[in-house]
């Protein structure tokens, strides 16, 4: 095997390379806009997000926005290497990783797609077919969450093609990639004017919603083997919760236990105010011995606080985590519950965090 060509070269402006790539070539035009709903729609038409830029080594991002809409439409990193090759990655609202590779000027000239070979390290390959626009060639991941965790610890990205098969030196991936998907989590519900941010109102919140919700959280999840919980087993499990106020779910193949509870605080005004309580009734539900904690969530658009709790009994260790959020009058908490040895999810406190900062847009109206 090749020695993968070193990360060298100078940092290259994401979005700078992404829409110079779509429009170099004034001949390409129309049949670039003819089929960028279907492969760019998130990249396309952007502006940076004031105050996103960040970088790593020689790696640079950002978050941009749809012109047509104003809200989030992707984070994007790019970085160029000494073989004269550009490499970018972009996480996008509709949840695709996408990698964009750039040969230079012309590099793609007579195509308008061709078929790959995407290698990381020793893991299966995919083949995807990489769509040409001017000097940018791009992928949709099959599976985002699987090639942003091999891209992160990965050391080398092979690209085979036509066009032979390339080495991309992923030293750094892991930190700007972390950054990238802070960056998607952060703004994920930015609108570039909004009517001041604030929470969704709403009246009521009856369990017709919170089973909305629960759906919601198992389908981005991608959790198919559930069974929601009856109320009897839910108040086994979770005693002094009244009926309406909670949905649970549990997969049977895993273990993995996760719901929604949405609780009516009209005087709550600091989530903060309620964690020793929250945290007291997790802590109850632990038969052995428990380690608990709560912190704020940064870099949400909206106020949220994560509670973690850790209970241990023999050689059982389960970890119960909640992210709450303020909605309305309401106080909605997504709980995912996962034992040790579970492996749907790689980190249940930021899967928790995450589905809190995507249920807060999905209640949110049009």
């Amino acid at each position: 095997m090749r020695a993968p060509v070193l990360n060298k070269a100078k940092c290259v402006d994401a979005k700078k390379r992404f829409l110079i790539a779509l429009i170099r070539r004034r001949d390409d035009l129309i049949r670039i806009i003819s089929i960028f709903f279907v492969f760019f729609a998130n990249l396309a038409h952007a502006e940076l997000i004031s105050g996103s830029r960040f970088s790593h080594g020689n790696w640079t991002g950002g978050a941009y926005t749809d012109d047509n809409t104003g809200d989030f439409s992707y984070c994007a990193v790019s970085t160029g290497y000494v073989s004269g090759n550009d490499l970018y990655f972009a996480l996008t609202k509709d949840y695709i990783f996408r990698i964009g590779m750039s040969r230079g000027k012309g590099g793609y000239t007579g195509y308008t797609a061709f078929p790959t070979t995407i290698t990381i390290d020793r893991h299966a390959s995919v083949y995807p077919t990489a769509s040409v626009f001017g000097d940018l060639a791009i992928v949709d991941m099959p599976d985002m969450n699987t090639a942003l965790n091999q891209i992160k610890r990965g050391r080398t990205l092979w690209i085979n093609s036509q066009f032979g098969n390339i080495p991309f030196d992923l030293t750094g991936t892991n930190r700007v990639l972390t950054k990238a998907y802070d960056c998607a989590r952060r703004y994920f519900n930015y609108k570039s004017n909004p009517a001041g941010a604030v929470a969704p109102e709403i009246a009521e919140f009856g369990q017709a919603d919170l089973f909305k919700l629960a759906t919601y959280t198992l389908t981005d999840l991608k959790i198919t083997d559930f069974d929601f919980l009856t109320d009897g087993e839910i108040s086994k499990m979770l005693p002094n919760l009244q009926s309406n106020e909670r949905v649970f779910w549990k997969s049977q193949r895993s273990g993995l236990i996760g719901g929604v509870i949405a609780t009516h605080e009209p005087n709550l005004t600091d989530l903060k105010q309620s964690d020793s309580l929250d945290l007291g009734y997790l802590s109850s539900l632990c038969a052995g011995d428990v380690l608990t904690g709560a912190l704020t969530v940064k870099d949400t658009e909206f106020p949220m606080r994560e509670l973690v709790t850790r209970c241990m009994e023999d050689d059982a260790v389960a970890t119960i985590n909640a992210t709450k959020f303020k909605v309305g009058e309401f106080v909605v908490y997504i709980v995912i519950a996962a034992p040790e040895a579970q492996t749907v999810i790689n980190d249940p406190s930021e899967t928790s965090r995450d589905l809190a900062v995507k249920a807060v847009k999905f209640m949110k109206p049009d």
